[in-house]
């Protein structure tokens, strides 16, 4: 019986001393900002004021169960190197007499923060886009047009996030496990 005790206390303390050693071993994006590859679709209404701005969150694509981390570290099924946001943007003339008035729009895209804060590591976040067009996965194949007309087909803009690897263990703390949010604007010239 004492033998037993013993072999148990030693199996024990090996699982106890396994752990310890995995939970310290440092794996660079084992948590990673939040995000998905999935395409998120948003309806954006501009009416006569001809700009309207939204706060997008990286994650709200899937429900943020997906990893968004550096291309080449997407190595888990959880994990994705890209999050490709769409939205479907409409140019209501609002009774003002401008249906069927071309005009050009733009998307611009400020105020990034990570983690609801401002960390100094924003440059990370990369926030592209193409109005129009087509896309092929992570490509934006710049084929679209920044053509609107008002009362007219909708406009799709693609938005497309991706992180840049951080140069050090300091930057990475920062942003691992963090949810990314930015305001888009959307304007008609």
């Amino acid at each position: 019986m004492r033998n037993l005790r013993k072999k148990n206390l030693v199996l024990v303390l090996l699982v106890l001393f396994a752990l310890a050693v995995s939970g310290t071993t440092y794996a660079y994006w084992a948590s990673s900002v939040t995000g998905s590859n999935d395409t998120a679709v948003g309806t954006i209404n501009i009416g006569s004021g001809n700009t309207v701005s939204t706060t997008v969150t990286v994650g709200d694509a899937n429900g943020g169960t997906d990893l968004l981390v550096p291309e080449g570290h997407d190595v888990d099924t959880n994990e994705v190197d890209y999050v490709m946001l769409q939205f479907t943007v409409a140019w209501d003339s609002t009774g003002l007499d401008a249906s069927g008035y071309a005009s050009t729009l733009s998307f611009g895209s400020s105020n990034i923060q990570i983690g609801g804060t401002t960390t100094g590591y924003e440059d990370l976040v990369n926030i592209s886009y193409q109005i129009g067009g087509t896309v092929t996965g992570s490509t934006l194949n710049g084929d679209g047009s920044t053509a609107i007309i008002a009362d007219g087909a909708d406009v799709t803009v693609f938005v497309l996030v991706t992180l840049t690897e951080p140069a050090d263990q300091t930057a990475y703390n920062a942003v691992a496990g963090q949810v990314i949010t930015f305001t888009g604007t959307f304007t008609v010239a």
